[in-house]
């Protein structure tokens, strides 16, 4: 069993990583073991919130698109296999899949093609460029009652 506390010595180990590489293009490919609906996960879970608030708090972007699981067994499957991009690589990682030939593990290959960054390479639907939130199922009563009720911030 994976407790809470090692996704935070993982995180810690991350920030160190981000300090040395300031101002650098950054790519991390990880067996993140957190589920969280935000990368496409079924369900989202403690150690996902966790990593999900690290991410936005760093500018961290998720490269996965919506596919097929990149864990796989026969007691179950989930999106745990995370590609994830600071600002500076965004732009430049394409072509994202989740490969369906043999990997010799119940973990997915992951392929991407790493790229120069263009300020004037086209944009189509498909293609991430900034922050996202999944917001189909969310409740847009109880936001707007909890933002009313922060009236501090309006």
């Amino acid at each position: 069993m994976i407790l809470q506390e090692d996704i935070e010595i993982n995180i810690r180990k991350i920030e160190h990583i981000l300090n040395y590489s300031k101002g650098q293009g950054l790519l991390i490919a990880a067996d993140s073991n957190a589920r969280s609906k935000t990368w496409y996960d079924t369900i989202t879970k403690q150690r996902g919130k966790t990593l999900e608030e690290f991410l936005i708090i760093y500018n961290l972007y998720i490269v996965n698109h919506r596919t097929e699981p990149t864990f796989e067994t026969t007691r179950g499957s989930s999106c745990v296999d995370l590609m994830i991009v600071n600002n500076q690589l965004l732009r430049c990682v394409t072509d994202w899949t989740c490969g369906i030939q043999e990997s010799c593990s119940d973990h997915k290959i992951l392929t991407f093609n790493l790229g120069m960054g263009r300020e004037d390479k086209p944009i189509n639907n498909t293609e991430y460029v900034g922050i996202r939130y999944i917001i189909k199922k969310e409740d847009y009563g109880k936001f707007e009652a909890t933002l009313a009720s922060n009236n501090d911030y309006i």
